[in-house]
């Protein structure tokens, strides 16, 4: 695939200016689920200004870990929490699953 030309319109806001591609799903969980196709799909790729950019999972994760990681226990795997509307719901109207 060839480099993924951008037209400077975020596609949530619609405002034009400095944007930035964003990864739907992930290029890490792409690697590690073995879906390698996603690291290069143009439909995988979403451009952002840098303000909804900063508002996705990735960019907040990444955050946290700068600070020293997520506080202990907060986040257990075993407990149900209620979930912010996603990235993926803004641009595609549902939930992921």
């Amino acid at each position: 695939m060839g480099r993924i030309r951008k037209t400077g319109i975020c596609r949530i806001c619609k405002r034009r200016g400095y944007t930035e591609l964003h990864h739907i799903v992930s290029q890490g969980h792409a690697i590690r689920t073995d879906q390698l196709d996603l690291l290069t799909n143009p439909g995988n790729i979403v451009e952002l200004c840098r303000y909804h950019h900063n508002q996705t999972t990735a960019s907040m994760v990444r955050k946290r870990l700068s600070r020293g990681g997520w506080p202990s226990g907060r986040y257990s795997r075993y407990q149900k929490k209620s979930r912010q509307p996603t990235l993926f719901d803004h641009i595609f109207g549902g939930r992921e699953n």
